[in-house]
């Protein structure tokens, strides 16, 4: 009676009755009697016509209907074994039977795959579709996974559950892993600039070095042992923490900001920021010294910087830090960054200042002052650029009018030269139209003639004009009076 309860083929059942008298009942297509009597079970399954014996238990079942895509699961209550019924189909339990609920199949794609592993044995199978899975009662399935597409720049890395080795799958395909295969990672190729080099660790701990700059090498796939380095250098303007991850060395120039703090030989301390311009020369012998190669160039000038400024005032460091902190840096003999394959290019102060407030303030004090003469200096040399160009500006008009007169000269003097030559020829023609004349006589009648134009022109205006006697030709006779 328990068995013949609720508990069971619930979705099924359709009906449960007791029958005390024989009787008969017409099963349509769908519909099944399961028939206790006496503790003995038998089923009857339609289209028909069941006889149904006196003193019984009567349950009406439906059957479970299957498309192509579903399947259930058919338990045998007296053993416990399962059986699977895919569809399409119409399910009737027999009498001992118990029917599980309708499960769709697992569909999968093209490129996608499911794996199965047996309850009983462990065993693992791999199905890979376009295809519909019906997992057995003895098998768990997994999760629908996507086949990897494997191209020129992709790769899978697998290991085999079995061996343990591992195995770099670069074959172009859409790559599905076999029963004993499991996926560790999909691997990107590796594509180097010209200024890049990377560094490989093998399955034997060796370094192998691939340089962007070699065609051969700057282009592949890490092997499935071998391993990209990766390093983790000081970052930060103080260098305390080493929080920057490096797993391509970059050989072009760099730059680096580093601030510490120094104190001069007068007993003052300051905060200096210095520029470092650097960069790699040889990542092989990098790889072999140091993991941090900002950090020991800071270190290590930072104790050179320390030692120069503790030797000087802190007058003659603000008037030559620069020149203190490159000599410091660049001092002969070193060769702590050679020795790490590393170069320093150029060094310098970028920011100068004191600890304590107070310096601070004189110190501003200072640089404003020093910046007021130098501005005060700046005004006073364009004054007098002003005024060298306003004094260059009059002796280049000197020079042109000196230039002027001389050009004036010329040609008043050559006027004059003309107007000689044709007073000259003048007077020649008038000396020899006097025929036989002294020349004295020539002479005197040519200064008549002059006088008497001046005259002339005199008689014309206001002018007044005096002559001697012996210019005019005067002469003064004293007579007596007549009486």
């Amino acid at each position: 009676a328990e068995y013949m309860g609720e508990s069971h083929n619930r979705k099924m059942l359709q009906s449960t009755y007791s029958v005390w008298c024989p009787r008969w009942r017409s099963l349509p297509l769908d519909e099944m009697l399961r028939i206790e009597r006496f503790g003995v079970l038998k089923s009857e399954q339609g289209p028909r016509l069941a006889y149904i014996p006196s003193f019984s238990r009567v349950q009406v079942l439906r059957g479970v209907l299957l498309d192509a895509t579903q399947y259930v699961y058919v338990t045998n209550c007296l053993t416990g074994a399962k059986r699977i019924v895919r569809g399409p189909s119409l399910v009737f339990p027999l009498a001992f039977e118990d029917v599980g609920s309708k499960t769709n199949a697992i569909t999968i794609r093209q490129d996608e795959y499911v794996r199965i592993v047996s309850k009983d044995t462990g065993e693992t199978r791999v199905c890979v579709g376009p295809a519909a899975i019906f997992p057995e009662p003895s098998e768990n399935a997994g999760a629908v996974e996507k086949g990897i597409h494997i191209d020129k720049n992709t790769a899978v890395l697998v290991r085999n559950l079995r061996t343990g080795e591992k195995d770099l799958i670069t074959k172009q395909q859409v790559f599905f892993p076999n029963a004993d295969q499991e996926i560790m990672e999909t691997r990107t190729r590796m594509k180097l600039e010209n200024h890049q080099v990377a560094v490989i660790k093998d399955k034997d701990g060796g370094y192998v070095y691939k340089r962007g700059a070699v065609d051969s090498e700057r282009s592949f796939f890490i092997g499935p042992y071998d391993n990209l380095v990766e390093v983790w250098w000081s970052s930060g303007l103080t260098k305390t923490e080493r929080s920057l991850k490096i797993t391509l060395f970059d050989l072009r120039p760099k730059f680096m900001w580093f601030d510490f703090e120094a104190r001069t030989k007068d007993n003052v301390e300051l905060k200096l920021g210095l520029t470092f311009f650097w960069n790699i020369v040889d990542v092989p012998v990098m790889i072999s010294v140091t993991d941090n190669a900002s950090g020991d160039i800071c270190s290590h000038s930072r104790s050179l910087v320390i030692q120069a400024v503790s030797q000087v005032s802190l007058e003659l460091f603000l008037s030559n830090f620069n020149e203190i902190v490159h000599n410091a840096v660049f001092c002969e003999g070193d060769r702590f960054y050679a020795e790490r394959g590393l170069v320093i290019n150029q060094v310098e102060v970028r920011a100068v200042a004191c600890a304590d407030s107070k310096i601070q303030k004189i110190l501003q004090d200072i640089i404003q002052e020093t910046t007021n003469k130098l501005n005060q200096m700046v005004k006073q040399e364009a004054v007098a650029e002003i005024k060298l160009k306003e004094i260059a500006s009059a002796i280049e008009v000197e020079k042109q009018r000196g230039q002027l007169l001389e050009v004036q000269k010329a040609h008043t003097q050559t006027e004059a030269e003309m107007a000689g030559k044709a007073e000259a020829q003048r007077v020649r023609a008038f000396f020899d139209g006097l025929g036989d004349l002294q020349l004295q006589e020539k002479i005197d009648l040519l200064h008549l003639l002059k006088r008497n134009e001046a005259l002339s022109e005199l008689s014309h205006g206001n002018a007044q004009v005096f002559f001697t006697p012996q210019q005019c030709n005067l002469t003064i006779e004293n007579r007596p009076a007549r009486v």
